[in-house]
């Protein structure tokens, strides 16, 4: 007799006749149980192997998510120390041309001075962010600056 027709014949002493009874095509490994309260319980016998590569490889997607996370909150810890860094060394250079009284003079921008001259300030400022990398801060004090400088 097939897995099925003895789960039907199963199903049929378990539950009530009204109710109706569901055929499926089940593994060669299903067995099945009468459950408490007249339910049919079906278990499958899977290979050990089967499970164990299994839970190899949900702990696999695990670990590569929890890598991935780590990293990019590495990635972005590294970022900020760099940016500290940075500007710890341009307020240092900052001190030592104050203290040598040497004028550094600012890139020439042309963009931006032609930018400032048409009084299209926020082009300007964009302009400047990106010919420098500045912050939107940065940028919009320098272009301030030089428009100041140039009288506008």
């Amino acid at each position: 007799m097939t897995a099925v027709r003895e789960a039907d014949l199963l199903l049929g002493e378990l539950i009530a006749p009204a109710l109706p009874v569901v055929e499926a095509e089940l593994p060669e490994s299903a067995v099945f149980a009468a459950a408490p309260g007249g339910w049919l319980a079906v278990a499958w016998h899977h290979d050990p192997m089967e499970i164990i590569m299994t839970v190899a490889l949900v702990v696999l997607l695990a670990g590569l998510i929890l890598l991935g996370l780590a990293s990019s909150a590495n990635s972005r810890r590294e970022q900020q120390r760099a940016a500290a860094r940075l500007r710890a060394i341009e307020q240092k250079l900052d001190a030592v041309v104050a203290h040598l009284g040497v004028t550094v003079r600012e890139r020439e921008l042309p963009e931006v001075l032609r930018l400032i001259v048409a009084d299209q300030r926020i082009a300007a400022i964009k302009a400047y962010r990106d010919e420098t990398g500045a912050s939107l801060l940065e940028a919009k004090n320098a272009v301030d600056a030089l428009a100041a400088r140039h009288g506008r």
